[in-house]
């Protein structure tokens, strides 16, 4: 596990961009590929944070440390009561096509949410604090590169934002 930009990185999302991302700049080419293989809108917002992501997963030395939010009140929605919402509203057979998630932290409700809904067209995930936005990406990334959703079994992944 890497530490990217206060995000934690797997071994298979490292791998994944350690194969392609050395193939592809400047950075709207790698964005277009990640628009492609996992939904993901705008990965990178400009060609400085390419190149800053690009030098971090290059070396194996380089980590930044993510600070302990709880002393800040910040607590994320884990994954079990994510699942059990997602859950109870197939349950109740709805299946929504857009998913808006105002406070979406490390992604947990977006990935209950692609586990759950085929019939999602788009996902907003909002949210202030970076390091979280970065580890909603990755999270996002390894749901596509480990499982077999009927989003990436339709090659039709939702655009996310």
């Amino acid at each position: 596990m890497k530490n990217v930009f206060g995000a934690n990185m797997s071994k298979i999302i490292s791998s994944y961009f350690l194969e392609n991302i050395s193939l592809i700049d400047p950075f709207e080419k790698i964005n277009d590929k990640l628009l492609n293989d996992f939904g993901i809108k705008y990965f990178f917002g400009d060609e400085d944070e390419f190149q800053n992501f690009k030098e971090i997963i290059s070396s194996p030395n380089l980590i930044l440390e993510e600070s302990d939010r709880a002393d800040y009140g910040d607590y994320q929605t884990n994954t079990e009561l994510s699942d059990k919402a997602t859950a109870l509203l197939v349950g109740k057979n709805i299946s929504p096509e857009v998913i808006i998630e105002p406070t979406c932290g490390k992604g947990n409700f977006i990935i209950a949410s692609l586990k759950s809904f085929s019939n999602i067209q788009k996902i907003f995930g909002i949210e202030i604090y970076k390091p979280y936005v970065w580890q909603t990406k990755f999270n996002i990334i390894h749901f596509f590169l480990t499982n077999n959703s009927p989003q990436k079994q339709l090659n039709n992944k939702p655009e996310i934002e």
